[in-house]
């Protein structure tokens, strides 16, 4: 089998990267283990339920518009990451600038893995910039024109969304919603804009 064949793979707390091996026994490291983000995502949100009508991550098929360009969908990966940063400390009682410490849990192995996220990013977030400005410049579009819309315009709505809900992080429905679509990130990292293997 020509690729990559995995012999090994662990998961260790903090959300450490899988270890691999390829058919020449050099070891790699997943940047970011999908496989352990769904896990532990559904294991959080297994007695999760929102009433919330407003979605947070644009559609599977809406993202996948994004995911084909590297600057478009590490841009987004970077502020989904910076989002979930900020829900799990929520969950955990935690502010921006408080240490992990001796805690341990689903929470952290998840905020651990967020972290991964956001270094396995392609892109360098100053690149961002102007992305990032026009998402707040635009008003939020509430009924997209699904058919006429671009790639980057999909990604400033995904900017806009992840800001709505960052501004409405400390309302209960809301984080429900985050934790809720938690379970389905994973398939949102697949894509140009976030590296599978890491550099170390």
């Amino acid at each position: 089998m020509l690729g990559i064949l995995l012999l090994v793979a662990t998961v260790s707390t903090w959300g450490l990267p899988v270890t691999g091996y390829t058919v020449g026994c050099v070891p790699r490291r997943l940047c970011v283990d999908k496989d352990a983000l769904q896990e532990l995502a559904q294991s959080v949100a297994h007695n999760i339920s929102s009433s919330h009508d407003r979605r947070i991550l644009l559609k599977m098929k809406q993202f996948r518009k994004i995911t084909r360009w590297p600057k478009l969908h590490g841009c987004v990966m970077i502020r989904v990451a910076d989002f979930y940063d900020h829900v799990l400390r929520r969950k955990l009682g935690m502010t921006e600038n408080d240490h992990v410490g001796d805690r341990r849990g689903p929470f952290v192995d998840l905020m651990g893995l967020m972290q991964h996220l956001d270094d396995c990013v392609r892109v360098d977030e100053m690149k961002c910039q102007g992305l990032n400005a026009k998402a707040e410049k635009m008003p939020l579009i509430e009924t997209p024109p699904v058919k006429k819309m671009q790639p980057r315009e999909w990604a400033i709505l995904q900017i806009q969304q992840l800001n709505q809900a960052m501004k409405n992080i400390s309302d209960a429905e809301t984080l429900s919603k985050a934790i809720d679509e938690l379970k389905v990130l994973h398939n949102y990292i697949k894509g140009s804009g976030v590296r599978n293997w890491s550099k170390e």
